[in-house]
C-alpha cells in the first residue's frame, strides 16, 4: 500500500500527515465492512445512535484546539477560521443526534372507508461520503452525521489534500461510540479504488 502525504502549504517541506492510500481491494473491504455493520446499526434504538453522535461531538470539542491547528497546517486556513470550523462541526454532530429521533413516517386517509395508508422512513444502507479540502471537518460532518443518525453506515472518502483531518474526524466518532465498522475511512485518489468505492453494489447512496 502506498502512502498519502499532506504538507503545510505555508512551509512545503513540513510533513503534516502520512496515511496509507487505499487501493481497489481496500475500498471494497471498507464497503463490505460497512455493509456487515448495517443491520446492527440500523436496528439500534434512536437513543443509542444519538448517544454515539453526542459522544463524537464531545470528543471533537475536547480536541478542538488540536483539530484547529491541524486543519490550519494541512490546508492553510487561518487559525481563527479553523477554530470556527471545528465549533460548527461539533454543532452539526449535536444537531444530528437530535435528528435521530425524527425519522417519523406519515399517515394518510386511503380511498377505502376506514382504511389509512402510512409511510415509514427507513435507512438506505451503505452511504459513501466524498468530501472536499476547503472545509474538511464541517462539510464532512454535514454528510456523515445525518447519515449515521438515520441508521445508515458510512464509508468516508476525505480529500487527499486533508487526509489528517479526515482521520481525526473518524477517530473522534469511534471514540464517541460509533462502531468502527459503521464508519470506515478510505484515503487517496486512486481512480480504480474510487471506482470500486462508488460502483460497489452494496452502496446505496453517494453524497
Amino acid at each position: 500500500m502506498t502512502a498519502l502525504r499532506s504538507y503545510n502549504p505555508a512551509n512545503p517541506s513540513e510533513l503534516v500527515t502520512e496515511v496509507p492510500a487505499a487501493g481497489p481491494a481496500d475500498a471494497a473491504d471498507a464497503v463490505r465492512s460497512a455493509q456487515s455493520a448495517f443491520d446492527g446499526w440500523s436496528a439500534a434504538p434512536a437513543g443509542k445512535r444519538a448517544e454515539a453522535l453526542h459522544g463524537a461531538a464531545a470528543q471533537l470539542a475536547a480536541e478542538s484546539a488540536e483539530l484547529a491547528e491541524l486543519i490550519s497546517r494541512e490546508e492553510g486556513k487561518l487559525l481563527g477560521a479553523a477554530r470556527t470550523e471545528v465549533a460548527k462541526t461539533v454543532e452539526q454532530f449535536r444537531l444530528a443526534a437530535q435528528l435521530a429521533f425524527l425519522a417519523e413516517g406519515s399517515t394518510y386517509p386511503a380511498e377505502s372507508a376506514g382504511v389509512s395508508a402510512w409511510t415509514l422512513r427507513v435507512p438506505l444502507g451503505v452511504v459513501v461520503a466524498i468530501t472536499p479540502w476547503n472545509f474538511p471537518l464541517s462539510l464532512a460532518a454535514r454528510k456523515i452525521a445525518p447519515a449515521l443518525a438515520a441508521g445508515n453506515t458510512v464509508v468516508f472518502k476525505p480529500s487527499p489534500v486533508t487526509p489528517g483531518a479526515g482521520e481525526r474526524l473518524a477517530a473522534a466518532c469511534h471514540r464517541g461510540g460509533v462502531p468502527e465498522e459503521a464508519l470506515r475511512v478510505v484515503q487517496g485518489d486512486d481512480p480504480e479504488a474510487m471506482a470500486a468505492l462508488a460502483g460497489a453494489p452494496e452502496v446505496r447512496a453517494v453524497t
